[in-house]
């Protein structure tokens, strides 16, 4: 016989009742110490993945020999079996047949043991109904950018599913989370949004079809701290200088960024300070000596003040004896400019190349360091032209006028600067190489920006040397020379490149090692080198015969190689070592 009885809950509880069998007796009843034995069990139920205790309405069917009792409890009360019978024995053996109650059901037989003296045992059931889950409140909350959401396992051999429901402010609900697995009772909610609240339940599923549903989680999400943005490279650049690139936060509410910088990786100094949230790279010029090294790391700030650090890393920036020569770190860059009134079709159209990593003269090829070269083997490469700059021959050997010894060299071919080049453990740079030192990755019209005067009233002779059409202005200084003559190397401090390379615009135009094509081919994209044949060089950049729309940083200009010119000079690059 079994009862049968289900519903939503099962209720923790010890149950007694007492019941008597009578059986036969064997031994002599009228004897003088005879005493009628009586074997007693108390039953406790226990649910079997919680152990606790269930209170609840208990039918139980057991068997005794050949006879077969129904005993029935109800809440509050003890559950006890107790047959009487004349044995001589301390124990008797009986079989629990059937054990039914709210939501537990057991059909199967449960031998259990009766002794003279009263004992308890405890029967672990297992529920029908996978029961509504309670949420654990002790590892349930907000863990760094994310909800962590915990419950506690369901205990039924009847469980089905798991499903995690959010609830935002608009009453939209979505299901974070699924699963058939008993034990996945975590889930982490990364797409809330800080600053909210959200309303999280766990639907449960049984076996036989049936749904339960936890209470509800109210959870308010508060501002969360920014993601932190590592740092990409630390790339030694012009002398002292160290370049920092660092990953793009993209957190809506980013307010601004801070670099630091140690020397001794345990304290730490601001040196920038950047609000717009896609400047990722800085170049550390205020460090005071070369061979430094320096750590940094990016503070990541949110406009509600929390912050994020990212990782540190280290460089050392470049020694003195590289003062003179530049890094320029491989990336992509825009190169020439799109079609448009005034825009040359020389320079067209704009398009990305990548340029690998190369070093390049911080400085035009002073006469200086040509007379240099002349002298030291190379004579073949002086001509009668050279001595309109100064530089004197007698017999074999070379020298200048002390006035023009940092002037650059002009009346060059592209062949003597090619030989120059290659003397020196270098090359002729190319027109994207040439370009990107002059231009950087921001597609700026001048080296200095896209201001030609920077805010200053023309005309101004701070940034570059070139014809102003003034007859007016004194010569008393190089910067006021106004495209009378080239000047001396370094003399326009403000107005260099996002690298640190001087007179890219101006004073003298540059040698280039690519043959010129009347336009760019689109197609070659990666350290473009151009045609393998030609007629005429690439020439680059303004020089002091130049007016301001002709001193872009997409300026071209061309010559044969053999040719000479009085205001076209070189510099060199060098592959890192």
């Amino acid at each position: 016989m079994t009862h049968r009885i289900t519903g939503l809950f099962a209720v923790t509880a010890l149950f007694v009742l007492s019941s008597c069998m009578s059986r036969s007796n064997p031994y002599d009843p009228d004897g003088p110490r005879f005493i009628d034995p009586t074997f007693y069990r108390t039953l406790q139920f226990r649910d079997k993945y919680t152990e606790q205790i269930i209170d609840d309405t208990v039918v139980c069917v057991y068997q005794y020999g050949g006879n077969v009792d129904t005993v029935k409890a109800y809440p509050t009360q003890k559950l006890t079996v107790k047959i009487k019978d004349n044995l001589a024995v301390t124990r008797v053996c009986c079989t629990l047949m059937t054990v039914a109650m709210r939501n537990y059901t057991v059909l199967s037989n449960i031998p259990i043991t009766l002794f003279s003296e009263m004992s308890d045992t405890v029967i672990y059931l297992t529920s029908e109904v996978a029961f509504a889950v309670k949420w654990d409140m002790g590892n349930t909350g907000i863990n760094h950018l994310n909800v962590q959401l915990q419950w506690y396992a369901s205990g039924s051999d009847f469980f089905s599913f798991y499903r995690l429901l959010r609830t935002d402010p608009d009453s939209t609900s979505d299901t974070l989370f699924f699963s058939g697995n008993r034990d996945d009772t975590v889930c982490y909610d990364s797409t809330a949004e800080e600053n909210s609240w959200y309303k999280y339940n766990v639907t449960i599923g049984s076996l036989n079809g049936e749904v339960q549903r936890s209470s509800d989680l109210i959870m308010p999400i508060p501002n969360k701290p920014p993601s932190y943005s590592d740092i990409h490279e630390v790339t030694a650049t012009n002398f002292t200088c160290l370049h920092v690139v660092w990953e793009q936060n993209r957190n809506d509410d980013f307010e601004r960024y801070i670099i630091y910088r140690s020397t001794d990786s345990l304290t730490f100094d601001s040196v920038f300070t950047l609000t717009e949230q896609s400047d990722t790279e800085r170049t550390d010029m205020s460090i005071e000596k070369a061979g430094q090294h320096c750590f940094y790391f990016v503070e990541t700030i949110d406009d509600k003040g929390l912050a994020a650090r990212g990782n540190t890393v280290s460089g050392i920036n470049r020694i003195a004896l590289d003062s003179n020569r530049i890094l320029v770190y491989e990336r992509e860059f825009t190169m020439g400019r799109n079609h448009r009134d005034g825009v040359p079709f020389n320079e067209e159209p704009e398009h990305v190349v990548y340029v690998s990593t190369f070093l390049i003269d911080r400085y035009e090829v002073t006469i200086d360091r040509y007379v240099s070269f002349l002298n030291n083997g190379n004579g073949t490469h002086y001509h009668d032209m050279l001595s309109r700059i100064g530089i004197v021959a007698k017999d074999t050997l070379f020298s200048y006028e002390p006035a023009v010894k940092n002037l650059p060299v002009t009346f060059i071919s592209w062949n003597d600067a090619e030989a120059y080049c290659n003397c020196m453990g270098g090359r002729l740079p190319t027109e994207a190489e040439w370009e990107k030192s002059a231009r950087g990755t921001d597609k700026r019209e001048y080296p200095w920006g896209d201001d030609f005067y920077l805010n200053q009233s023309p005309p101004v002779y701070l940034l570059a040397n070139y014809v102003v059409g003034n007859s007016g202005v004194t010569e008393s200084k190089y910067t006021d020379d106004g495209g009378k003559g080239a000047v001396n190397i370094g003399n326009y401090l403000q107005g260099i490149s996002p690298y640190g390379v001087y007179e890219m615009a101006g004073n003298v135009k540059e040698w280039c090692r690519d043959w010129y094509q009347t336009s760019y081919d689109v197609n070659d994209r990666v350290d473009p080198r151009g045609s393998e044949f030609g007629l005429t060089k690439v020439i680059r950049g303004g020089s002091f015969k130049s007016y301001p729309n002709e001193m872009f940083t997409t300026t071209r200009s061309r010559a044969r190689p053999e040719e000479v010119m009085e205001d076209v000079g070189f510099r060199c690059v060098y592959e890192k070592k």
